[in-house]
């Protein structure tokens, strides 16, 4: 482990690099697959010889490949790109401590993307009792969420639909997530 370390913190930065790259540019199953496997492998590597700056170095370019900052643009990849985070913060959450931050604010990310493309409308929360509409009024529960009239979220989701195959994991990871919700939100109501 002596050794290992002034190794890993010289090449972590090419290695980060060439990891990246190959990523973004890459279409292929196996380039990307082998790409995320590398990530999660570094950050292991990183956790157990209590590299915490560089593995920081390797959590946070990971969690901009999720791409939660642009949906429009997400494909199978960056889902993948997720899975990995949430795989490597089950590994290694214990020795987490401050990256949880970036790796929660990713999940809570994911989340409301799915929940906007499935039609969800969270402006619902925000919106004054006295602007109630008429079916609120009559319902003796409050509702948390409701779904969009407008169909904003279905045209998220329209974007992605129209791209082919690489979007059909996120349409589905949506799907999945909508269910789910929906189940949790009936019982709530």
């Amino acid at each position: 482990a002596g050794c290992a370390k002034p190794m890993l913190e010289v090449i972590s930065n090419p290695i980060l690099s060439v990891l990246c790259k190959a990523f973004e540019d890459s279409e292929s199953v196996s380039v990307v697959s082998n790409c995320l496997e590398s990530f999660r492998r570094a950050i292991n590597l990183t956790t157990l010889l209590g590299m915490h700056e560089t593995r920081s170095t390797f959590i946070t370019p990971l969690s901009r490949l999720t791409f939660l900052h642009n949906p429009q643009m997400m494909r199978s990849k960056n889902v993948m790109a997720m899975k990995t985070l949430i795989r490597v913060s089950v590994d290694n959450g214990n020795d987490f401590g401050q990256v949880w931050t970036l790796i929660l604010s990713c999940v809570s990310r994911y989340e409301h993307v799915y929940s906007l493309a499935n039609g969800f409308d969270d402006s619902s929360l925000f919106i004054d009792a006295s602007y109630a509409t008429e079916e609120q009024t009559h319902n003796s529960r409050p509702r948390l969420f409701r779904r969009s009239s407008s169909g904003g979220g279905r045209s998220m989701k329209s974007s992605l639909a129209a791209r082919g195959d690489d979007a059909s994991g996120v349409i589905e990871a949506a799907n999945e997530a909508a269910n789910h919700q929906s189940e949790v939100y009936e019982e709530l109501i």
